[in-house]
């Protein structure tokens, strides 16, 4: 049977259709399915996955961006993962999905990350991806 042809179908199929709300609909945005986050969180920098993968590490401590990116380039290196990115660009996504941690002092950017961090850590990533 062929359903364009079939006249009751495609009555159906066009009130289904003008029921649908499309108002809030962008060509530009692709939906995320489950498998594309999980593959984006794969993807993520080192210095950010090994606050993922590690909170229990830094929960409770205060850590400068600098200190960060050393600790980020040695998880990086002990996990096979890629190292080639410079202190500025870990510095800048740092404050991209850890920003609501972080702080300036006088001299330095510090990141102050609370006792909590293992149980918050996937939603401040997740909120960035």
């Amino acid at each position: 049977m062929n359903v364009i042809k079939n006249k009751e179908t495609m009555q159906e199929l066009d009130k289904y259709l003008s029921t649908r709300d499309l108002s809030n609909y962008s060509i530009l945005k692709i939906p995320t399915t489950i498998l594309k986050k999980e593959n984006i969180i794969y993807n993520l920098p080192a210095y950010v996955q090994m606050i993922k993968d590690l909170p229990h590490n830094f929960a409770g401590r205060v850590y400068t961006s600098k200190e960060l990116y050393i600790l980020s380039k040695q998880y990086a290196k002990n996990n096979k993962l890629s190292y080639a990115y410079t202190e500025m660009k870990c510095s800048m996504d740092l404050s991209k999905f850890f920003g609501v941690f972080h702080t300036r002092n006088s001299k330095k950017r510090i990141y102050m990350f609370p006792e909590n961090l293992l149980d918050i850590v996937d939603d401040e990533i997740s909120k960035h991806i």
